[in-house]
């Protein structure tokens, strides 16, 4: 009887070993991730900012594994693999036992050092409050861009987790003196050997380069409009303002008039840096300029109503008032009467005009200078010739005293029409008066 009882005492021990096995298998991994940090503050420790990208400017690669029922006899083995296929690190090492407690975990990190030392730090913290921490050497400092791999051994089962170093990346924004980017810009990027340039549209770019110190500069038209020395031990974003300004130009005529299709031209050098024409508005587009002096000429007409010449330093709204005049022109008859419907033409500018019913006619917008105007009014044609240096009203007189259909007669002609007349009607009257006369000496 005594020999059943511890039998039976020993087949429920038996299975109840058994059961908590069951219930708690041995060499159970929670979770593996790649991270930045470690939050040590939580039970268990917790990977913050997980990522399976790092840069060379990071500090480290956390390799983060929660386990639990560990067996104490159980061993973790981590390989990395380099981009090449290379091994860069192999280490084994037994995770303790864990499976008595009642929160049975084990948390176990290896921080992998980026461009720094060799020595990859490795640390295990269970739940029954053990802290275990060495150094591993690792063949070679972890340095070379591309898709490294962590496999990892546990239980016969093989886990595998990649991540991508790559280089750092420089962010570069170009700015002028309103803190707006600039266009169109060659962006210059060397550091000994190294050197490439970029050429943004935006103001903006974004490159990787190794860890290091970098000589940027900056061009616009084959100017150099900005230096800067950068060090850039991480991802680094830097705004560079540059010696490049805006300049808004409105043109005016001496009456303070917009001029709406005005040539503008900018120099520099004596060489052409910018060409446009003005908008209704009289303003040009806006345009960008590096530092330096310019000489400003403005056209009108094909003829030249502008110079100045200015230093650029910062950006501006300028108004350059030009030698352009309104000119009109009051055609009238001998009596002072409007003359309507009036032609009048200059070849010069390519100008033709009507007088409307008060005589008046605007010929337009006309720079400086000597002009020949034709004027056509029914069987009359004048030219005359007029030199415009301010605005101003050209009073055109033509020999018209008075008008009949599509003919026109001056006071002088009309006098001298009006003594024909007369002496027509003088002559008849004489005429008649001897033709009577002969008559009655006939009779």
């Amino acid at each position: 009887m005594k020999k059943y009882i511890i039998v039976s005492l020993f087949l429920s021990v038996l299975f109840i070993i058994s059961f908590r096995y069951i219930c708690n298998p041995y060499g159970k991994i929670l979770k593996i991730t790649i991270c930045k940090e470690i939050d040590l503050s939580t039970e268990p420790p917790q990977p913050k900012n997980e990522t399976d990208e790092f840069s060379l400017g990071d500090k480290t690669i956390i390799l983060f594994i929660l386990l639990a029922n560990n067996s104490g006899k159980d061993c973790l083995n981590i390989a990395l693999i380099d981009p090449l296929g290379k091994s860069y690190a192999n280490i084994t090492f037994p995770i303790g036992k864990t499976w008595t407690e009642k929160y049975n975990w084990t948390a176990c990190w290896i921080e992998f050092p980026i461009r720094g030392n060799i020595y990859a730090s490795i640390n295990i913290r269970t739940s029954n409050k053990e802290n275990i921490k060495w150094n591993y050497v690792l063949n070679n400092t972890i340095s070379s861009t591309g898709h490294w791999m962590f496999i990892i051994t546990f239980n016969n089962r093989e886990y595998k987790v990649g991540f991508t170093l790559r280089q750092v990346i420089l962010s570069l924004t170009i700015l002028n003196d309103l803190d707006e980017p600039l266009s169109d810009v060659l962006i210059k990027i060397s550091s000994g050997p190294f050197s490439t340039s970029v050429f943004s549209k935006t103001g903006n770019i974004h490159i990787q380069v190794s860890p290091g110190v970098y000589n940027v500069t900056v061009e616009y038209a084959n100017k150099t409009i900005a230096f800067a020395t950068l060090n850039v031990i991480r991802d680094t974003y830097c705004r560079i303002v540059a010696k490049a300004y805006r300049l808004n130009i409105k043109v005016l005529s001496n009456k303070d008039i917009p001029l709406h299709g005005a040539t503008v031209c900018l120099y520099r050098d004596n060489i052409k840096f910018f060409s446009g024409f003005t908008n209704k508005n009289g303003y040009t587009s806006t345009i960008l300029l590096p530092y330096g002096k310019y000489a400003i000429k403005v056209m009108w007409m094909n003829r030249t109503v502008g110079i100045i010449e200015m230093n650029i330093s910062k950006s501006q709204n300028i108004t350059i008032k030009t030698k352009v005049y309104e000119v009109y022109a009051y055609i009238i008859g001998e009596q002072s009467q409007p003359l309507v419907h009036a032609k009048i033409r200059c070849d010069e500018m390519n100008i033709t005009k009507y007088t409307s019913s008060n005589g008046l006619v605007f010929i337009g917008l006309l720079p400086q200078g000597k002009y020949t105007f034709y004027i056509y009014y029914k069987n009359i044609d004048k030219k005359i010739s007029a030199e415009i240096y301010e605005d101003k009203t050209i009073i055109i007189n033509l020999p018209v005293f008075i008008e009949f259909l599509n003919y026109t007669f001056s006071k002088q002609l009309f006098i001298i029409f009006l003594i024909e007349i007369n002496i027509i009607i003088f002559g008849l009257i004489i005429f008649t008066y001897m033709m009577k006369k002969l008559k009655d000496q006939l009779l």
